[in-house]
């Protein structure tokens, strides 16, 4: 649950000693509304096909704790720091460099890795998650997007573990 924290500070130094503004450097921009509807309507039937498979394995839910804390820094604070260090700090150092769908998979296999813990197939399903997040960076030309959607992937997440 420290990664968020830790990559929000390490997103907010590599800022600093670079002298980034956010807007222009982090692509903090708004990716206008039919983007945003889109991304979220494709986003959604990739999360129902993710879910179906993880309940089709028996891979349940999270079973993550009610508590404040965790919906703050599950729901909010690691999707920010997430998206910010590798669909902001990391794309933006790769884009341009090298071709865009290598920069997208390197950004998705790089987040996939804060999940090395987990089973193969749970793993593949983060890495298929990354890899839209990834995609909606580059095609929004804008990092709000999939932070926007990540917020949500993870709030609907912590929602499935309440009481109905």
């Amino acid at each position: 649950m420290l990664a968020g924290p830790f990559l929000l500070a390490l997103v907010a130094f590599i800022g600093w000693a670079l002298h980034w503004s956010g807007r222009s450097d982090l692509a903090l921009r708004y990716p206008g509304l039919g983007k945003l509807l889109t991304g979220l309507v494709a986003f959604s039937l990739l999360s129902a096909i993710s879910q179906s498979v993880a309940l089709a394995i028996g891979l349940g839910n999270l079973g993550i704790p009610r508590a404040w804390w965790p919906i703050l820094s599950l729901g909010l604070l690691a999707p920010l720091g997430e998206e910010l260090f590798f669909r902001g700090v990391l794309f933006r150092a790769l884009a341009g460099r090298i071709a865009s769908g290598l920069v997208m998979l390197i950004s998705a296999a790089a987040a996939s890795l804060l999940y090395i813990q987990l089973s193969g197939t749970a793993l593949a399903l983060i890495f298929a998650d990354e890899l839209f997040f990834a995609g909606a960076r580059s095609w929004s030309k804008s990092t709000l997007l999939p932070l926007l959607l990540h917020v949500a992937g993870n709030l609907y997440l912590i929602a499935q573990t309440l009481p109905a």
